[in-house]
């Protein structure tokens, strides 16, 4: 760590890729080749080239119990100076955790580059980290609000009688099978309420 040129090859930054699942505004799903491809065209526009890719289909950045093996890869090569720097389409797709962020931090102390579809965060300055820092609370805010939604939905469901995870038409037929003995003409008991 500490050298300017880890990393690079002449004056060319070898900037690794980080794609995780992801939702655009409009709620259409962007996954991670699609990512891969937009990282790969972004780099070479800015006169990088691509070092490892990184990927974590399907994993969680906001759950504590959740392990994302390329992410915590694509770290050490960060810490380590093997990398100049990682590009995520967006720093939702980097981490949902604050103290993930700060990682991020103090490898870009020793040079380390944080590029993303919007620009790049210059985590060299004090107005650069504060920006950086702001959006990453905002990142773990927005997972907050979601897991609220959530816990109340689930909550709502049960109040209402309704399995978790199981649309009405499986549990009934279930519930028919189990208490007539397969004869699914009989009506199957209501759950009791909550």
């Amino acid at each position: 760590m500490g050298n300017d040129d880890a990393g690079q090859t002449g004056q060319q930054p070898e900037i690794d890729l980080y794609a995780r699942i992801s939702y655009a505004i409009t709620g259409d799903l962007i996954k991670t080749d699609d990512q891969i491809e937009m990282g790969r065209e972004d780099v070479e526009a800015r006169g990088g080239r691509v070092g490892r890719v990184f990927r974590d289909d399907s994993l969680s950045a906001w759950k504590p119990n959740v392990v994302r093996k390329d992410w915590e890869l694509m770290m050490h090569r960060l810490e380590s100076g093997a990398s100049a720097g990682v590009w995520v389409l967006d720093l939702t797709r980097f981490s949902r955790k604050v103290r993930e962020g700060e990682r991020l931090v103090e490898a870009a102390q020793s040079g380390a580059r944080v590029w993303s579809a919007a620009g790049e965060y210059n985590l060299q300055t004090a107005d650069g980290r504060r920006h950086f820092r702001e959006a990453m609370v905002a990142a773990a805010g927005e997972s907050d609000k979601i897991s609220e939604r959530v816990k109340r939905g689930k909550v709502r469901r049960a109040r209402k009688g309704k399995t978790p995870g199981v649309s009405a038409g499986t549990r009934c037929r279930a519930m028919s099978r189990n208490q007539t003995g397969g004869n699914p003409a009989t009506p199957a008991p209501r759950f009791p309420r909550m």
